[in-house]
């Protein structure tokens, strides 16, 4: 239970961009992250306002509902993507596999627990700081 706690410790001060139409769902993500210690953005509105919101400020994930189609969605997700802002996107359903996780490496099944949820974001978090510190190293040494 201490290795959870520490891990969930890491999401403090994590500023997560949130992508959510459904009130009652946004309401929640933003409840878990919060809880878990992350700064949330992003409004429960339709993604064509969230394109119009998205800051030019720095997020350390993006956390996006791809499980409706919105004709903005894929510009959403390209200016998140421009900015090299990491995804956490959030699908309709998981697989009908009864052993497939709810999540995986930057998609999030449908239902999904809290824990999971938090899980999901801590996976990409730390999967896109290890990237861009090998990139980092790599630079440093092709430069010196």
């Amino acid at each position: 239970m201490s290795d959870q706690n520490a891990s969930m410790s890491s999401l403090r001060g994590k500023r997560v961009f949130v992508v959510e139409d459904d009130d009652r769902l946004y309401c929640a993500l933003k409840d878990a992250l919060q809880g878990a210690g992350c700064e949330t953005f992003g409004s429960s509105s339709a993604i064509s306002k969230s394109l119009d919101a998205v800051p030019e400020s720095y997020f350390d994930l993006a956390l996006v509902d791809v499980s409706r189609e919105d004709s903005h969605l894929a510009a959403l997700v390209q200016r998140f993507r421009q900015r090299k802002v990491p995804l956490l996107l959030i699908t309709a359903e998981r697989s009908q596999q009864p052993s497939s996780p709810a999540h995986s490496r930057g998609r999030l099944n449908r239902p999904f627990t809290e824990q999971e949820l938090l899980e999901g974001v801590l996976e990409v978090i730390g999967y896109s700081a290890a990237l861009r510190g090998s990139q980092n190293a790599a630079g440093v040494h092709s430069s010196g």
